[in-house]
């Protein structure tokens, strides 16, 4: 009986200690003041609830022992089964119940805050942009979809207001940190969904390097060394069976993503997993090794294999960006100023490797210019608009030459 008691005074002492440890001043590393962290506030509230739960089990089971141990015995699942039959399956029923309600009003918010149906896939639920391309897309006039990061989805409102000036319908696909692989998930689960396009603008460079921050017997070439997508290889990878139903429902991903940031903020983090938001100092000397160029070379192939199958043109602008940019910091985003440029050059080096397989854009024009740019690659509303005019007039000589190849065809076949 002492040895039960003591075992239980030192689990409380255990609970109290571990109530101590984890506050958020002393276990959440504040991201640099230029990143805009909107969960944090969430995550502090929420560890501070787990924090003052665990410090009163911690003083329950440290001053009064003999009251747990009852509670224990009390709680024997045998004894309860044969005595408590009824309460059980009615808790039981409560608990799934519950869940339901909960996943039901989850959606609910979700649906609402990202202006989608109630009943949306869980491919929606992870791009939303997704949603609103096929509700918007027509088959009337030129189809152009935009797949790219932060660069691309800033130029979209350029892109529509020039789209209408020449009957061109511009959908926007491209996202603040994505990568290659979110585009190619983008364009396969469009493209499944039967949707055409005649332009495919595929513009990425940077977002891909920030993955080489890791050790390169930790990097995965689907990206899965990165927690978010560890979740979206589940949900698009259509061959294989869906096994994770949590994952793939809203409370469960919303979970799951609240988890991630907590969990990346942490200094309990582990090596072979890379931080949520910001690449960990300690980890970015990895980066000098451009353990990405693999992926970003699959993952273009496979859009091109795509494009081609739908008879859409493919552009690839190389990625522009500053050489040497003024602010580090900045930079830092992605890691270590000089492995993020050697990144970008390296993968610019691929679509060059490439290039005979889709059409490119020299975006050198826009490189020397360092005026047109905030940072390292993204751009001011002049940059914008150089580098909006760039594309939309590679686009508008594509279209001529494409028609005067039909017209051209066309004759050939009546004479």
């Amino acid at each position: 009986m002492r040895l039960i008691k003591f075992t239980v005074k030192l689990t409380g002492l255990i609970f109290i200690l571990l109530a101590i440890i984890c506050n958020p001043y002393t276990i959440i590393k504040q991201p640099p003041s230029f990143v805009k962290f909107d969960n944090l506030l969430h995550i502090k509230i929420f560890i501070i609830f787990a924090e003052l739960f665990l410090l009163s089990l911690g003083i329950i089971w440290f001053f009064k022992p003999e009251r747990v141990i009852s509670k224990i015995k009390y709680l024997n699942p045998l004894f309860l089964y044969r005595d408590k039959k009824k309460e059980l399956t009615l808790l039981l029923f409560s608990c799934i119940v519950s869940l339901i309600i909960l996943e039901l009003f989850s959606r609910m918010l979700f649906a609402n805050a990202n202006r989608l149906p109630f009943m949306y896939s869980a491919e929606e639920m992870i791009y939303p942009a997704l949603y609103n391309i096929r509700q918007n897309y027509t088959d009337e006039g030129v189809n152009i979809l935009l797949l790219g990061g932060s660069v691309l989805f800033e130029n979209a409102k350029f892109f529509k207001e020039m789209g209408r000036r020449h009957s061109i319908n511009f959908y926007n696909a491209a996202y603040i940190a994505h990568t290659t692989l979110d585009s190619l998930y983008k364009y396969k689960y469009l493209t499944k969904n039967k949707l055409k396009f005649d332009y495919v603008i595929f513009y990425h460079g940077i977002n891909d390097v920030r993955l080489n921050n890791i050790p390169s017997e930790f990097f995965q070439d689907d990206y899965s060394h990165y927690y978010y997508y560890k979740l979206i290889n589940k949900t698009f990878k259509y061959n294989e069976p869906k096994s994770d139903l949590f994952l793939n429902s809203t409370m469960g991903y919303n979970f799951y993503n609240l988890f991630c940031r907590f969990y990346s903020l942490t200094r309990f983090r582990k090596m072979e997993f890379m931080p949520y938001d910001i690449p960990v100092p300690e980890l970015t000397r990895y980066g000098d090794e451009i353990k990405s160029a693999k992926s970003f070379r699959k993952n273009l192939n496979k859009i091109i294999r795509m494009s081609k199958t739908n008879n859409a043109v493919l552009i690839v602008p190389y990625f522009a960006f500053r050489q040497a940019p003024d602010n580090a910091e900045m930079t830092n985003i992605w890691g270590n100023p000089k492995n993020v440029i050697k990144g970008i050059i390296r993968h610019n080096e691929i679509i060059s490797e490439m290039q005979d397989r889709f059409v490119t854009i020299n975006t050198e024009e826009i490189s020397v210019d360092r005026a047109i740019f905030t940072d390292i690659c993204h751009l001011t509303i002049q940059g914008q608009k150089k580098f909006g005019e760039l594309i939309i007039k590679k686009l508008l000589f594509q279209r001529s030459s494409l028609s005067g190849k039909n017209a051209s065809n066309s004759q050939t076949k009546r004479q």
